[in-house]
């Protein structure tokens, strides 16, 4: 086998030596916008992932809230303005004998709220003070967890 003479071609190792220079610098381009674009990708999903995490976080807790506020744990009773010719100590007997009978709708689900108006409404209490109430229920209402009964007490005469 020969071997040709480079002398007399420099031109042809001038070539070969570009296109290998060029070939080589093209990789270390490519390699290094490749690398950039796989640190970018990377950064991207792991801020992605922890939006994900973040997210799948949030929207757990307010399915535990969410579950928690279907279920009553607190009863409030408020008293309609009318209620300011009843003495103190005969709203506060009323109240307390009302949060009794409502003790039975603490843990019990939202969503039956009509049928716990039923419990006060129309409902008479006897011997407060020596007198009889009947209660009416103006309104009800849940929110949140907390269930709100606003009612007015009328004096109750029995035939």
């Amino acid at each position: 086998m020969r071997i040709p003479n480079l002398e007399r071609t420099p031109s042809l190792v001038q070539k070969i030596g570009l296109i290998l220079i060029g070939t080589v610098i093209g990789a270390i381009i490519m390699t290094v916008i490749t690398q950039e674009n796989i640190q970018y990708l990377h950064d991207t999903v792991d801020q992605y992932e922890k939006q994900n995490q973040s997210l799948s976080d949030q929207l757990e807790n307010s399915r535990k809230v969410r579950k928690s506020n279907q279920i009553i744990t607190q009863t409030t009773i408020r008293w309609d303005d009318r209620q300011k010719e009843l003495e103190t100590s005969v709203l506060n007997e009323l109240e307390s004998r009302m949060r009794e009978d409502l003790q039975v709708v603490v843990s019990k689900p939202v969503q039956l709220i009509e049928v716990y108006r039923s419990i006060l409404d129309r409902k008479v209490y006897s011997d407060v003070n020596a007198q009889n109430y009947r209660i009416r229920v103006t309104m009800i209402g849940a929110v949140g967890s907390q269930l709100t009964v606003f009612v007015v007490a009328e004096l109750w005469m029995t035939n």
